[in-house]
């Protein structure tokens, strides 16, 4: 595998400067994989040696230049060894990655889960919603309460991962947690987001998980008829509460609101145009779209 694993430094000579000076770039190739990455170092490319990856020059600028990209060669070098050393793989984008500070961390499954929340969280309000937020935080316990339990860790690295894993996880679901289909199906989501995640960053190159099927969940629709709709509106309702769920529900039917829609709605978002027509302007809380339609 060593002898696949090579780099050299070359000169964007597309991109020259104002200054006259262009920026000095790396190339990783491993196992016929390619990544390129900015030094951050500008030469002249008039003193540029290409086939030794380095300036002629011997100005204090030229003499810098060939100093860095020496300690990038060590760098590139020692993140290489380490990480085969570490986890047995390796590849040209975690490399590179690696050198400019992506990635670096999660490399285990729950760090990454985590990570994952996190951006959730901060985008509540903007692309999500707080039910996918508490989806999120519910999907990490549960699966940091299966590492736990099945294998005595506080989290597992991505290079442990194996088939079994997602089969063990399914089957602990619907069995330990007593979850229904629909539940399990959205953990086992939120898993292979995980590694899809990992496999976007150059953390792993393969999928552990790579041809499992989950059990597919069969929705039954089930719809009231214009009778029965009746049947719910006319019905004698002592409870105060009762009656107000009841016109709630009524309210859903012929809006075609959500539950959580209807809760968050307040009395400024139902308008009047200039007709006396009442409109309910919202914005949905699953979609993040904002809807307007006529009551």
């Amino acid at each position: 595998m060593r002898s696949t694993f090579k780099y050299l430094f070359y000169i964007n000579r597309n991109k020259t400067k104002k200054n006259g000076l262009c920026p000095v770039m790396g190339r990783i190739t491993l196992d016929g994989d390619i990544a390129q990455f900015s030094t951050g170092l500008e030469t002249d490319p008039t003193l540029w040696d290409a086939g030794a990856g380095q300036t002629t020059g011997k100005t204090m600028h030229e003499l810098k230049v060939n100093r860095e990209l020496k300690k990038l060669s060590s760098v590139i070098e020692s993140h290489y060894t380490r990480i085969v050393e570490k986890d047995g793989y390796v590849t040209a984008e975690r490399i590179k990655n690696t050198i400019l500070g992506i990635a670096k961390e999660p490399t285990t499954l729950l760090k990454e889960f985590e990570e994952a929340t996190e951006e959730i969280r901060k985008s509540v309000g903007i692309n999500h919603s707080t039910a996918t937020y508490k989806a999120y935080v519910n999907g990490y316990m549960n699966l940091s309460r299966f590492i736990k339990e099945k294998y005595d860790k506080e989290d597992i690295p991505f290079n442990q991962l194996e088939y079994s894993f997602i089969e063990d996880y399914d089957l602990y679901l619907k069995t330990e947690q007593r979850m229904a289909k629909g539940s399990v199906l959205q953990h086992i989501i939120f898993l292979r987001k995980m590694i899809k995640r990992a496999m976007n960053k150059g953390i792993i190159t393969r999928n552990p998980f790579f041809g499992y099927v989950s059990d597919q969940l069969v929705s039954k629709h089930k719809w009231l008829s214009s009778e029965e709709i009746e049947k719910i509106m006319t019905a004698s309702i002592d409870k105060p509460s009762i009656d107000f769920v009841r016109d709630m529900f009524v309210f859903g039917v012929f809006t075609g609101l959500s539950y959580c829609d209807i809760k968050s709605l307040r009395k400024e978002q139902i308008l009047s145009d200039s007709e006396g027509n009442q409109w309910i302007s919202i914005k949905r809380q699953k979609t993040i779209q904002n809807l307007l339609f006529r009551c």
